[in-house]
C-alpha cells in the first residue's frame, strides 16, 4: 500500500485517476482551522466513477441548529441542471446550473432556516454530491462533518454500521 498526501487548494469536482491501471481508494481530509488553531477535522471517501449517478440522497438537512451546506460538482461533459428537495419541497434557488466538468464547476448551496429531510438532489447529467455540517460554540467551529450523498441506485433495504454507542 502506498499513500499519497498532497496539500492543494483546488475547486471541484476533483477527479482522482490511477495512471497505471492499479486499483485505488481515495479520500479527502479537511482540517478546519480558526485563527491558526486546528479545531476539527473530517474525512470523506471518494465515490468510485462506476457509482456516479443523477440522483443522490442524504438523510437530513439542518440549517437552524447547525451550519449545513450541500456541495455539488458536475462530472459530465454537459451543463447540469440541478434540483434540490428537502422533504417534498423544492428549495428556493433550485433548479440551478453547473457548467461542464472540463470547466471544473462545483458549488456550495445553503438554505437558511431549513431543518428537515430527507434531502434529494437530482440532475439531468451525472454529478457528485455531499453534505457538510458544522456548529458554532462561542463563535468557534469545534466540529465539522462531511459525507458523500448516496446515489439512488445504491439505496437498499438493509444497511450496516460498524458500531453504535449512545452511552459515552
Amino acid at each position: 500500500w502506498k499513500s499519497l498526501r498532497r496539500q492543494v487548494r483546488v475547486r471541484g469536482p476533483v477527479k482522482i485517476v490511477s495512471t497505471n491501471a492499479v486499483p485505488l481508494i481515495a479520500a479527502e481530509r479537511v482540517i478546519y482551522t480558526v485563527n491558526g488553531v486546528r479545531t476539527s477535522f473530517s474525512e470523506m471517501m471518494a465515490l468510485p466513477n462506476s457509482q456516479l449517478n443523477t440522483t443522490y440522497w442524504l438523510p437530513w438537512y439542518n440549517n437552524v441548529d447547525l451550519d449545513t451546506q450541500l456541495r455539488i460538482g458536475n462530472v459530465s461533459g454537459s451543463t447540469a441542471t440541478v434540483h434540490v428537495y428537502i422533504g417534498d419541497v423544492e428549495m428556493l434557488g433550485s433548479p440551478f446550473t453547473l457548467a461542464t466538468s472540463s470547466v471544473g464547476q462545483s458549488t456550495r448551496v445553503s438554505f437558511a432556516g431549513i431543518n428537515g429531510g430527507p434531502v434529494k438532489i437530482v440532475s439531468n447529467v451525472p454529478i457528485v454530491a455531499a453534505g457538510r455540517a458544522s456548529c458554532r460554540i462561542r463563535g468557534v467551529v469545534p466540529r465539522l462533518t462531511e459525507v458523500v450523498a448516496v446515489p439512488i441506485n445504491k439505496n437498499k433495504t438493509t444497511y450496516w454500521q460498524p458500531r453504535y454507542n449512545n452511552v459515552d
